[in-house]
């Protein structure tokens, strides 16, 4: 029982970085894409448009500068809740068996 509730209370620490990780994962994605899907008012008129060089030359380098640093440091994140909640599992029924 104890370690569910050690359980519960790393699930909201492993959710929001969770979350955080695959929403940055999408942005970095849209922006290291040449092409881009937009739609302007309608599901009609969506068309799809290629980035100038330029555009695409920022965009790569706001990726590999900003947005790739944050994902590895929140993939780190997570491992570490991981690891944390492994050694828990392994170590309370040693400490704490009745």
């Amino acid at each position: 029982m104890p370690l569910g509730r050690c359980a519960g209370g790393l699930f909201p620490g492993y959710l929001c970085p969770g979350a955080a990780l695959f929403g940055l994962d999408l942005c970095g994605r849209s922006l290291r894409d040449v092409r881009i899907f937009y739609e302007e008012s309608g599901w009609y008129d969506g068309q799809y448009w290629t980035k100038p060089e330029q555009m695409l030359a920022q965009d790569q380098l706001v990726v590999t500068y900003q947005i790739q640093p944050l994902l590895r440091r929140i993939q780190k994140s997570l491992a570490a809740i991981a690891a944390l909640f492994a050694l828990s599992a392994v170590v309370w029924p040693l400490v704490f068996h009745p």
